[in-house]
């Protein structure tokens, strides 16, 4: 493809976006965005749970924004699409509530579920990367309590040459930093480095994408496939990257007195340790080359946070 060319797959690409970022920027402080990690490809982007003028920190209203985009996360785009066009000759909206309600039986129940992470890395992708999501892992589960194997999202861009970069998401929710970044990575790296073969990590979804790219445009979709094909010589301009999101507890939250500026800059003046953490990170796993975007976000307690989400999304066992 031309140069011209590129430009306009990568923007038909975004046009696939669905984003309101102010459902996450609301609740969602950002404290650096593109921050260069040195020695490495990586951007970090480093966030927080927003405190508002009372002093309260808006993590439940971070995760009902997260339920409230479980449909598009889960369900088919093509089967979305049909139950908006039956609403909109109904005047009703009982098919996207329905969905709606099938997306969060989707989720499983487990007490260490790490989906929360996995819906909030898919918001983080097309809200502030705008990156659209080309695999609908959740619509494969057979039954609510499994984990889907592979990796937590595939997302999709291409570049200026006409790659095709391929996304590969995983997201960690832990107690303490440097689990967080040392589990998220160590599962991402296979994605991304395995050499091609049928038993690589990504083999599973590199097919379930050649097969079931989440996209309702024909003319994107045939392109896209093209690039899956194996047998296609597009095939070698296929580039893996990766999105990584650690969320860890931070102490700033528990302090007394606490206001939007004191967490925010106590959390600021840590940037530079957290980047150094996930620059170590990324040159263990030999992931220093390889071009990640990389999410921190510092909340008040993980295991909260799936307690939240279990309740919010209908998931606590009676």
């Amino acid at each position: 493809m031309s140069e011209d060319q590129n430009s306009l797959a990568s923007n038909a690409l975004k046009g696939l976006v669905r984003s309101n970022a102010n459902a996450l920027e609301t609740h969602l402080q950002s404290i650096v965005k593109d921050y260069a990690v040195n020695g490495t490809k990586t951007k970090l982007h480093g966030h927080f749970i927003f405190v508002d003028q009372n002093g309260h920190e808006h993590m439940e209203r971070l995760i009902e924004a997260m339920r409230n985009r479980v449909t598009d996360y889960a369900i088919p785009r093509k089967t979305l699409k049909e139950a908006q066009l039956k609403d909109i000759e109904t005047g009703t909206s009982e098919n996207v509530t329905f969905l709606h309600e099938e997306a969060k039986k989707l989720f499983t129940d487990l007490e260490k579920s790490g989906e929360g992470g996995e819906l909030l890395l898919f918001m983080l992708a097309e809200n502030f990367l705008k990156l659209p999501q080309l695999l609908c892992k959740m619509s494969f589960k057979t039954e609510s309590r499994d984990h889907f194997k592979g990796s937590d999202g595939v997302y999709a861009d291409i570049d200026d040459n006409g790659n095709l970069m391929l996304y590969w998401g995983e997201s960690k929710v832990y107690d303490d930093i440097q689990s967080s970044i040392r589990e998220c990575l160590n599962s991402l790296a296979p994605f991304i480095l395995e050499p091609e073969s049928s038993i690589s990590a990504r083999e599973n979804d590199l097919f379930l994408l050649s097969q079931n790219v989440n996209l309702d445009d024909p003319k994107i979709l045939g392109s896209l496939k093209n690039y899956l094909n194996k047998h296609n010589p597009q095939n070698r301009k296929i580039k893996y990257c990766g999105i990584a999101l650690a969320c860890f507890d931070h102490s700033s939250y528990a302090a007394d007195g606490r206001n939007l500026e004191s967490v925010s800059k106590k959390i600021s003046s840590e940037i530079e340790d957290w980047a150094n953490r996930v620059s170590g990170r990324l040159t263990e796993e030999k992931l220093d080359q390889k071009d990640i975007h990389f999410f921190c976000i510092a909340i008040p307690s993980s295991n909260e946070f799936r307690s939240i989400f279990k309740r919010l999304m209908g998931l606590e066992r009676v």
